[in-house]
C-alpha cells in the first residue's frame, strides 16, 4: 500500500474516534466500531469526499473493514487510542477478539494540530458532523441501522461491499432525494436525514 494512503487510513479512523469523544460516544466496542466506520465512508461522498480505505467485507458480525482492524492495533500501540477490556473469544462464528476503543489525549492532541491542514480539515469536519448525526442512536443499535443501508443490504456475506464510486453512490443520491425540494440543499442536513431515515427504517 502507498504510504500517504496509509497513513491516511489511519488518520482518518484516528479522527473519527476525536469525533466521537467530542460527541459523547465513548468507548466504542470493536464491532461497533466497524459500524460506525461503514456508516462514515459510505457517506462521505454526500460531502464530496473519498475515504482512504473503501475495501469491506460483509462479516456475518457486521461490516469489517480489515485496513482498519490493523489500524487500531496500530494507533493503540502508538498511545494515540486507548483500547481496554481486550479479549479473544470464539463463538459459533469462529475466533474474535473483544475490545473497547477511546482516542487519548495524545491522539486529540495530533488530530487538533493536523487539522490546520486544508485536506484533514475537510475529513475532521465531515466525521465531526457525521457522528454529531450519530450521536442520538443508542451504539447497539447501529448494527441495525447499518443493515439498513443500501449497499450493505444488497450484498451477500463474505462479499465485499461496494460503495466507493461517487457516481454511483446510492447513499449520496438517496440523501438528496430526502431533501425538501422547497430548501436548499446542504451536505451536512443531508448526513442527518440519511442517518435518521435508517434510523426510522431500523425502528419501523
Amino acid at each position: 500500500m502507498n504510504n500517504d494512503v496509509f497513513l491516511a487510513s489511519r488518520m482518518w479512523l484516528l479522527t473519527l474516534l476525536e469525533s466521537a469523544e467530542r460527541n459523547a460516544i465513548a468507548p466504542i466496542q470493536m464491532e461497533q466500531l466497524h459500524r460506525y466506520i461503514y456508516l462514515a465512508n459510505v457517506l462521505s461522498p454526500v460531502c464530496e469526499l473519498v475515504m482512504p480505505d473503501s475495501y469491506t467485507l460483509k462479516h456475518m458480525r457486521g461490516p469489517y473493514f480489515p485496513r482498519a482492524q490493523w489500524d487500531i492495533g496500530r494507533l493503540a500501540l502508538q498511545s494515540k487510542v486507548e483500547a481496554r477490556n481486550f479479549k479473544p473469544f470464539s463463538d459459533e462464528y469462529g475466533f474474535w477478539l473483544s475490545a473497547d476503543f477511546r482516542i487519548t489525549k495524545e491522539g486529540i492532541n495530533l488530530v487538533e494540530t493536523l487539522s490546520k491542514s486544508d485536506y484533514f480539515s475537510e475529513q475532521a469536519s465531515y466525521l465531526r458532523e457525521f457522528m454529531s448525526a450519530c450521536s442520538s442512536i443508542e451504539q447497539k443499535k447501529i448494527e441495525a441501522i447499518t443493515q439498513f443501508d443500501f449497499h450493505y443490504a444488497a450484498a451477500a456475506n463474505g462479499e465485499g461491499v461496494r460503495f466507493s464510486d461517487m457516481d454511483d453512490n446510492v447513499s449520496k443520491k438517496a440523501a438528496v432525494l430526502m431533501f425538501p425540494t422547497d430548501r436548499l440543499y446542504t451536505p451536512s442536513e443531508g448526513i442527518h436525514r440519511y442517518i435518521s431515515y435508517l434510523n426510522e427504517a431500523a425502528s419501523s
